[in-house]
């Protein structure tokens, strides 16, 4: 079944129908992220790349691992000499609900948690109306939710970032880095956002200079996006990216990629200078700007540097709202709400949308 086909509807429907209030508010996040999380949790094994590795993982390694074999995973990764991918929270988070639970659904239903509960403290903390609410879900279904599907390590990490930028924005420092500790030990690609977290301290005047300039450096990006790819891996020492940007250019991105630029500079020209000033939550939400404009043509060489943007392009749910709202008319913002969304629905239903499956409908697992 084309399932988008059914979710997106709902997700505006259902936002269209509650009376704007707080409370509405609540009622609507808590609905759509239980929808959006039974959909992941309820997933073909093979809906996905990696599902039925994750499958395995928790169904067959995790269980025969001792706490022991754990903890000396754990040293190896980050204190000894072996280069494996071991993920020690990951494999803690398993081992624990293990006790719990044998059945994989159930597991990815608790752990996913972790990623959307902070999603929807976020849309619920720094959204003012539904509107935007309705625009965030729609936004995240088209273009992000297909990583949740995966069931992957990075979307916990990218929970514990949305907590850490969070308690970062309350000037709780020392939360905050812990969180993003907590996020590595989940996925090792969190240390990107150690970028935003810099730029953050940065004036307004500044982040729109830096901004621009990613502008004049794009086209240079999008030509080059192999090689861009292994000049950030030789500057970072890790020679494990620089290998993703040895493949060969794969189609299926140029969508995206033009859809997120046009974003960022719709942004760029309707969050203003005086406006980021006046406003430290949206100065904070801005630094992904450049970041997300400089990461997102990478992904034309790699899919999988995808793992890399979606820290920053998270952040669009609620700066696209924040800079439609800066129009003052209210029927010239319900006018571009309609199509942006409109645009984002054609994009996410094309060709029937995503297929999906149910787990009871995968044969011989």
């Amino acid at each position: 079944m084309h399932i988008n086909i059914i979710i997106i509807p709902f997700i505006i429907l259902l936002g269209l129908l509650l009376p704007d209030n707080n409370k509405n508010r609540i009622i609507y996040i808590i609905i759509v992220i239980l929808i959006l999380s039974l959909e992941s949790a309820l997933r073909s094994l093979f809906l996905v790349e990696d599902t039925y590795s994750y499958y395995e993982m928790f169904t067959i390694r995790v269980p025969n691992m001792s706490w022991a074999e754990i903890w000396s995973g754990f040293i190896n990764r980050y204190f000894g000499q072996v280069d494996e991918e071991f993920d020690f929270g990951f494999y803690v988070l398993q081992k624990a609900i293990s006790y719990l639970t044998d059945s994989f659904q159930v597991f990815t239903f608790l752990s996913q948690l972790l990623f959307f509960v902070p999603m929807g403290i976020l849309l619920y903390k720094y959204s003012t109306n539904i509107r935007q609410l309705i625009f965030a879900f729609v936004f995240y279904v088209a273009l992000l939710h297909v990583s949740a599907l995966g069931g992957g390590r990075q979307l916990l990490a990218r929970g514990c970032w949305i907590m850490a930028f969070i308690v970062i924005n309350d000037r709780k420092f020392i939360k905050g880095a812990l969180w993003i500790l907590l996020g590595l030990t989940f996925h090792f690609s969190i240390l990107v956002v150690l970028l935003a977290v810099a730029l953050s301290f940065m004036k307004a005047r500044q982040l729109k200079i830096i901004h621009l300039v990613t502008f004049f450096i794009l086209p240079l990006i999008i030509l080059f996006p192999a090689q861009t790819i292994q000049n950030m891996a030789s500057f970072a020492g890790s020679e494990r990216y620089a290998g993703y940007g040895e493949h060969d250019i794969a189609g299926g991105a140029t969508t995206f990629v033009i859809l997120v630029e046009v974003l960022s500079v719709f942004c760029f020209f309707m969050l203003r200078k005086k406006t980021l000033n006046s406003n430290n939550l949206l100065k904070k939400l801005y630094v992904m700007l450049p970041c997300l404009t400089v990461f997102a043509p990478l992904i034309i060489a790699d899919g999988v540097m995808i793992r890399l943007c979606s820290y920053f392009h998270l952040f669009l749910m609620l700066l696209v709202p924040y800079a439609i709202d800066e129009f003052k008319d209210r029927k010239t913002e319900a006018f571009i709400y309609t199509v942006m969304i409109g645009v984002l629905v054609f994009l996410s239903l094309k060709g029937g949308g995503l297929k999906y499956y149910f787990f009871w409908q995968d044969v011989g697992v």
